[in-house]
Formats: structure tokens, C-alpha cells, sequence
């Protein structure tokens, strides 16, 4: 038998290696707690990513640089044209200062599109202040009331023997001016000659109606300006191959695990993609998406519209990126620090239009307070064109003559431009060069360019 005595001794020393035990366990607690950190959202890496990259200055380019000459003289410069690359660059060294409320009258307008010396950038719709200073350098404060601008207007004061700079809303009908860090000399002498050669527009305006004859409106005008070639062209009818964006690279793209995606087919044939918190939804015969994702919870702080247009784009960089050409088109700032940013297709210097619900044109991103709340964006990859074919475009005043002939009041025209309209054929995709038509600023018609060219000197009917 084993003697008693010896036992106790044993635990006893077990009993107190223990409580030394314990004691080494509890100091290394108290002195190496865990760096606790709050749970943010999970960085997705796509491991198929599709498109590139870009900046936010990258997406905000002018639809055009208009230049101006007195007598009524206009020209044009586009995308793809030397001309407008070189003035981007030029544009870098320009800085806006000094703003001021500058209300033009009749004769001020009349002055200023027909007269003066001037040279234009011109944005498809209006952009935010504090997005466009990410490619113009604004010094100092800004007044409130000009919260964004579709045009920015650089015209030689001979009074002053200075270039002054207008910044002008047509959604908000509302115009300021800053001094500039251009000279006449750089205005006549070197950037209005790059402009000589381009071809002519013809400017037109529309001027809106009163609302109501019994509402007090401001009585200081606003004109709505549009231009027109004066000649006739070419532009090319592409056929185009698309790639489309496969489930895998949806999965792998836009959720953490893909092993945990639960897929789910409505009653209609939508299919609905899910992880538990992200969705992504394909309707039936549609070629676009529609994702849906969780909001975490931030800071009670203001976020300028600036940093959503930002996180839109951060957002599409890290999820699929830019397939195809992009621009930004719109921004529109709701309540609550709500942002819904849409950025544009284009082909060259001409945006994609769609008129098909199996089809979309661009990308639209609803943020909330700095986070991606939703985006809807297109299934296919423009691959390579497989044929095109030269279609004339007749100048402004065939396209104008064309319209009469058809019953279109020329004078309800609030603006008018070229793209291409998206058609969905069997296999491929169609890109056929078009007018824009834009009535009373409210609603568009597309008209191919096919339709209202010249034959025999006289503008022709429908294809």
C-alpha cells in the first residue's frame, strides 16, 4: 500500500504548481490583452477582375470645348481631337478666384455668345462644385447659391483688358464670374488658335417659357444654348461582338465567399444571387444587374457630395472596374446624405444611348453617407467590331428641315447633339450614329442619323 504521508505530500505539490500555474496564466492576461478593433466591412478582392482603373479627375472630362470668335464665328473640339487634349493639359494651370453673382441681361447675352472672344467648356449636365474642383483650381470661398455648373465660359473684357471666367447653372438658371490666371495674350494668341481650323457651329438658343403669366419670375433672362454643325460629315455604323460577364466573375467579383452564394430563380425567371447580406438580381432577359448592399454604421458627420462621387467611383474600381469608356454624367444629391451618381457610356466622343430595357447605357451608383447602397450597371463587354460603314450626317440646318417637315416646333428644341444608339441584334450589338433631340428640356427623341440626311439636295423620310 502507498504510504498516506507520501500521498499528501504529493498533492500538496501538485496543489501548489497549480496555483503558480494560475498565477503565470493571469499575469500574461493582464499584461497582453488583445488590440480589440471595431468590425468594419469586409475588403472584397475580385480574383477575376475585368476592367481598369481609374481616377476620379479621369471621369470628368468636357463633352466639348467650344471656341468663340466675335461675328457670330463658333467652333468645336471633341474627345478625339488633338486640339482638346492639348487645352485639357493647358487647363491644369488655370486657377478661378474672387466669385461673384453676375446676372446677365439681353445685351449681355447678345455681347457674350455673338461678340465676344471667348472659349467654352462644355459638360453634358451639371456637375457639383466641389466634384468639378477636383480638375479646376477654385481659390477661396464659393458662394452657396452655386452649388454646380454644366458650363464654364472664358470671354476677353476689352473694358478691362482681362479674361474673366463665368461659371454658369442651367438647372439652377443662375451665373457667376471669377477672375482668371489667363491672359488676353494666352486667350487670342495661343488658345483660340488652336481652334481656327475645327469645324463651324451654328449657336441657337432657347429661351424658356414662364410657368405661369400669375407668377412673379425673376425678370433677368437665361439662355439656353446649343450648337449645330454648319457643314455636313461622317460618322461610322458600328457592329459591334460583346463579351457577357459570366456568373463566376459575379460571384467572385462582388462577394467575399462565393462557396456561400445561395442562388434563387423567381417565378418570372429573375435570378437572385445571395450571400445572406449582398444580392445581385437579373431580371429575365435583361442584360444588366442590380446589386444590393448592406450600410454600416458611421460617424454622425456631414460628408461632402465630393467623397460620395469619390466612393462611387473607389467602389466600381474594386468590383469589375471600367469596362469600356466611362465619364460622369450626373450627380444627384437627395436627403440625408443620399447620392445617386451616374456615370455615362461612350464610344469616342459620342455617349451610348439605349432605348432597349435589355439593355443599359450606364452605370448608376445610389451611395448613403459614403457607402455603396445599390448599383445598377450592364452584363456585356463591347469586344470588337466586326463592321462599319460610313453614314453621312447633315449639317443643322438639313437636321432643322427635316424636323418642319415633320411637324417638330424647331422652337420648343432646348438642346440637341450626336450619340450612338444602342440596338441589341442577334449575337451583336449595333451602334448607330444619331440625333439627340431634346424638347422643352424635359423629354429626348432619338432620331437616326439615316433618317434625315441629305438625297438629292432634299432631306429624306424614314428608313
Amino acid at each position: 500500500m502507498i504510504n498516506n504521508d507520501w500521498l499528501e505530500k504529493v498533492k500538496s505539490v501538485l496543489l501548489v504548481f497549480l496555483v503558480l500555474l494560475s498565477g503565470v496564466l493571469t499575469f500574461l492576461l493582464l499584461n497582453n490583452q488583445p488590440k480589440l478593433e471595431l468590425i468594419s466591412p469586409a475588403t472584397f478582392f475580385p480574383s477575376d477582375k475585368l476592367g481598369t482603373t481609374k481616377q476620379l479627375e479621369d471621369l470628368l472630362r468636357p463633352e466639348s470645348i467650344l471656341f468663340h470668335y466675335g461675328e457670330d464665328k463658333h467652333t468645336k473640339a471633341v474627345y478625339t481631337d488633338d486640339v482638346y487634349r492639348i487645352l485639357m493639359g493647358e487647363i491644369e494651370n488655370w486657377y478661378f478666384s474672387e466669385f461673384t453673382y453676375y446676372p446677365l441681361s439681353e445685351q449681355k447675352w447678345e455681347a457674350l455668345t455673338r461678340n465676344q472672344k471667348g472659349l467654352e467648356l462644355q459638360y453634358r449636365s451639371q456637375i457639383p462644385i466641389s466634384v468639378l474642383s477636383q480638375v479646376l483650381t477654385i481659390r477661396g470661398d464659393v458662394d452657396p447659391r452655386l452649388t454646380g455648373v454644366d458650363r464654364v465660359w472664358l470671354y476677353h473684357e476689352q473694358m478691362d483688358d482681362a479674361v474673366y471666367a463665368l461659371f454658369l447653372s442651367k438647372k439652377d438658371q443662375i451665373s457667376f464670374r471669377a477672375k482668371t490666371a489667363v491672359t488676353s495674350k494666352d486667350l487670342n494668341n495661343s488658345y483660340l488658335m488652336f481652334g481656327k481650323s475645327l469645324p463651324e457651329q451654328s449657336l441657337h438658343v432657347y429661351k424658356q417659357p414662364k410657368k405661369s403669366p400669375y407668377v412673379v419670375q425673376d425678370s433677368l433672362p437665361y439662355w439656353h444654348i446649343y450648337y449645330l454643325p454648319k457643314n455636313s460629315s461622317t460618322l461610322s455604323l458600328y457592329n459591334y461582338n460583346y463579351l457577357p460577364i459570366t456568373r463566376k466573375q459575379l460571384l467572385d467579383t462582388y462577394f467575399l465567399d462565393p462557396g456561400l452564394v445561395r442562388q434563387i430563380v423567381e417565378r418570372d425567371g429573375t435570378y437572385i444571387y445571395t450571400d445572406g447580406t449582398r444580392s445581385i438580381q437579373i431580371r429575365s432577359g435583361q442584360q444588366l444587374m442590380t446589386l444590393t448592399s448592406p450600410t454600416w454604421q458611421t460617424a454622425d458627420t456631414d460628408i461632402e457630395l465630393r467623397d460620395q462621387v469619390q466612393e462611387a467611383t473607389v467602389f466600381i474600381n474594386q468590383h469589375m472596374g471600367w469596362i469600356d469608356d466611362f465619364r460622369l454624367e450626373t450627380v444627384e444629391e437627395r436627403m440625408d446624405q443620399n447620392a445617386q451618381v451616374v456615370f455615362r457610356q461612350y464610344l469616342g466622343s459620342y455617349p451610348l444611348i439605349s432605348q432597349d430595357a435589355k439593355l443599359i447605357d450606364n452605370i448608376q451608383v445610389n451611395v448613403d453617407k459614403g457607402q455603396v447602397l445599390s448599383m445598377r450597371r450592364s452584363l456585356i463587354d463591347l469586344d470588337t467590331f466586326f463592321g462599319y460603314k460610313d453614314e453621312q450626317v447633315g449639317s443643322g440646318e438639313e437636321l432643322f428641315a427635316y424636323l418642319q417637315e415633320k411637324g417638330v416646333d424647331i422652337n420648343k428644341i432646348s438642346d440637341v447633339y450626336l450619340a450612338y444608339q444602342l440596338v441589341e441584334q442577334k449575337g451583336y450589338v449595333q451602334l448607330i450614329p444619331s440625333w439627340v433631340i431634346e424638347m422643352e428640356g424635359v423629354y429626348n427623341k432619338l432620331i437616326d442619323v439615316r433618317s434625315a440626311r441629305v438625297k438629292g439636295g432634299q432631306p429624306v423620310g424614314l428608313e
